[in-house]
């Protein structure tokens, strides 16, 4: 999924964390979680705003990432106050009185800081509609077919996932099979709900749908003037890191032969001139323990000395076998998915970084690569957990490393109900976040 993203600049010291009284347990303490809703308040404005983290916010991280479609609080001219932040999820609360008042506020919001990319583990769809639909005839996940008037099905069905109740009363939707909502015929449609057998409208008011995330795309190869043209694709990616070398993005793309042609040449295209950055630098692997909140502050990252890093996210790609397709495959889908990757630090003693500990007891890591500098050449990424399952030794010119494979697990929710530091694990969408700033050029992202 690609997400709009704006961005709090916290200053270069950022003020520490508190935690409420459920999290104090020692070493339960955790960041603020990617994915996580947060409220944004002041306290004697009397409004409040929310916001859905993008990246884990670790205590002494400079900027903070939010998704740019959530809603944020505007405070009036005068306004007064503590600025307050807190984790519905993770339970941590930011608080600072130096960007209390309404000028301060706003030097702290970027409001367009660039684009994140996070995996997504289904496609999601969305069209606007003229009502909502009736309160108790469909719940999320309920399946829905389309249906004439007459009752005849038109082959389309789709799994309700939720509907705005304000105009223009957005429905959002996987899509199952069959083709386009109400094609051709606004409103002459209905909606039978396979869950319940309720049938009501589909009063659809702008059209056809598109994609949220997860779309399929359509590629076109020209080779010497033939051009081979595909549908319904999609891909795996892999980033490859080499020490002072640009970061490379590898893409496995598959889809339905559609067509082939001759055509000419394309046209009118430019290069961008913009040297890629090369993985070198201060910032250009962290790295941390992951498995409880004794190595949550940025400052607890340590800097191994790398000269490979490879991260795989694993998608499986599977045909979506349909006879009434053109080609006889409906789509391509991604149907699993297991993030992999692999690295090559120098050997250390344990005490510094435990690579061979952490492999033994299955430990749980985090890392960050921080990439380039500058607006639209700014890069992120962050996998909040990580797991070694295989060690063997290796030479590079005389030293010891360790050659390391690992899985990307996603990150850990921290416990928030005070039990004890039992951390319970989350494999949800975030094995691997990466953010292009493309109107930001941050210091400790």
């Amino acid at each position: 999924e690609s997400v709009e993203t704006k961005a709090f600049d916290l200053g270069s010291t950022p003020a520490a964390f508190t935690y409420e009284a459920a999290v104090t347990t020692a070493g339960t303490e955790g960041p603020f979680r990617h994915g996580e809703k947060v409220i944004i308040s002041i306290n004697t404005d009397g409004t409040d705003g929310e916001a859905i983290l993008l990246h884990d916010w670790h205590e002494g991280q400079r900027i903070v990432t939010f998704r740019g479609d959530e809603t944020y609080i505007e405070p009036q001219a005068g306004t007064t106050g503590t600025l307050t932040i807190t984790g519905q999820t993770s339970g941590a609360i930011f608080s600072d009185t130096g960007v209390n008042d309404l000028a301060g506020y706003q030097a702290l919001v970027i409001e367009a800081a660039g684009y994140t990319y996070v995996p997504v583990s289904s496609s999601l769809k969305q069209v606007d509609m003229s009502a909502a639909l009736s309160v108790g005839t469909v719940s999320e996940g309920d399946i829905l077919e389309e249906v004439t008037t007459s009752g005849v099905p038109t082959g389309v069905r789709i799994k309700y996932v939720s509907q705005d109740t304000v105009s223009p009363y957005t429905l959002r939707f996987e899509y199952i099979r069959g083709g386009v909502l109400d094609a051709g015929a606004p409103g002459t449609n209905e909606f039978v709900n396979l869950s319940n057998g309720t049938t009501f409208p589909e009063t659809i008011s702008s059209g056809t749908e598109a994609y949220v995330y997860g779309q399929a795309l359509s590629l076109c190869l020209n080779e010497d003037g033939v051009a081979i043209e595909g549908a319904g694709c999609r891909s795996n990616v892999q980033w490859i890191f080499e020490a002072n070398r640009p970061v490379r993005m590898q893409f496995d793309a598959r889809g339905s032969f559609q067509a082939v042609e001759d055509l000419t040449f394309v046209t009118g295209t430019t290069e961008d001139l913009t040297n890629p950055p090369l993985w070198s630098g201060a910032a250009s692997f962290e790295l941390a323990g992951n498995e409880d909140g004794t190595e949550r502050l940025i400052n607890d990252q340590n800097v191994p000395c790398l000269a490979n890093m490879t991260l795989d996210l694993g998608n499986t790609l599977t045909d979506r076998i349909c006879a009434s397709a053109a080609q006889g495959v409906e789509e391509v889908s991604v149907t699993a998915r297991e993030g992999t990757g692999s690295m090559d630090p120098e050997a250390t003693y344990e005490a510094d970084i435990s690579w061979l500990g952490d492999l033994t007891a299955a430990n749980s890591v985090r890392f960050r690569v921080e990439l380039g500098a500058g607006a639209g050449n700014k890069f992120l990424w962050s996998v909040p957990g990580a797991v070694f399952n295989s060690s063997t030794s290796g030479d590079r010119d005389g030293i010891l490393t360790r050659d390391l494979q690992f899985q990307m697990t996603g990150g850990n929710i921290y416990n928030t109900d005070g039990a004890g530091a039992t951390l319970k694990p989350y494999g949800g969408d975030n094995e691997v976040v990466f953010t292009l700033f493309t109107s930001l050029d941050p210091t400790d992202a």
